[in-house]
């Protein structure tokens, strides 16, 4: 069903303003289709909209929005309901989001956030456009490489739904410095009391933090890796991008 199909199965609850129809049509749709049909109606209608979509969808809807709607959605969702969706998103989702705004609306978010996810956020609005840092996420899973396999699997059971991807487990050292990566497969046929020192890989392909996006795109796609780590001037792991990231510098 192309855009116009669905616009003409809205167009009773449009008509009608009827926004919980509208959601609900919308719902089972990827957030990105979400975006390009509420792109097709009034202004008016958009923050009514997502006043009914669950807010994790709400999230992702709103990083596929024209940048210069989101002050104003913002303010129509109202301060309790922008800070359930922002919960949702990623962090660096958020600073995509957060550059389009004055320096007035950025601290208004961050009024609304927590005080860990608004550090977080602020970390990675420091660095420059199109860098490595300024596309990285801050939620992935690093482990101490003095961690047992069956203690790695059971920190992963708890911080895995909170981390972007799980693709790889990076390993650092009790100074936060990267020195391997594993597989879950790795983990998974690992006797558990094994430390992951003596199972990781510790030819780690990754980039610096102020790395120009188009070499970490040219990287990632050259050795098909599902994702990069990402480090500091002191090799500190600070961050890894995910190759829906490097898809969106690819297509830019």
């Amino acid at each position: 069903m192309d855009i116009q199909e669905r616009l003409i199965r809205l167009e009773p609850f449009i008509e009608t303003r009827d926004y919980p129809a509208i959601a609900a049509v919308l719902a089972p749709s990827a957030p990105v289709d979400i975006a390009e049909l509420l792109s097709h109606l009034d202004e008016s209608f958009i923050s009514s909209v997502l006043q009914y979509l669950p807010a994790s969808v709400t999230g992702e809807v709103l990083s596929h929005l024209d940048a210069e709607l989101i002050p104003q959605i913002m303010k129509d969702l109202g301060s309790d309901r922008s800070a359930q969706i922002l919960d949702t998103m990623y962090s660096d989702d958020v600073a995509d989001l957060l550059g389009e705004l004055t320096p007035k609306e950025q601290k208004e978010v961050f009024d609304l956030m927590e005080d860990e996810d608004a550090e977080d956020v602020k970390g990675l609005m420091v660095y420059p456009e199109d860098t490595a840092g300024s596309i990285m996420t801050t939620e992935f899973v690093a482990l101490n490489q003095h961690v047992t396999a069956e203690e790695a699997i059971n920190i992963l059971r708890a911080e895995a739904p909170s981390a972007e991807t799980v693709y790889y487990v990076y390993v650092v050292d009790d100074d936060e410095v990267l020195v391997g990566v594993l597989s879950l497969r790795d983990l998974i046929v690992t006797p558990p009391s094994w430390p992951l020192e003596h199972i990781m890989h510790t030819r780690v392909k990754y980039v610096d933090d102020y790395m120009d996006q188009e070499e970490v795109a040219r990287i990632v796609s050259r050795y098909d890796i599902m994702a990069v780590p990402v480090v500091d001037r002191n090799h500190r792991l600070v961050g890894i991008v995910t190759v829906d990231d490097v898809l969106d510098v690819i297509q830019e």
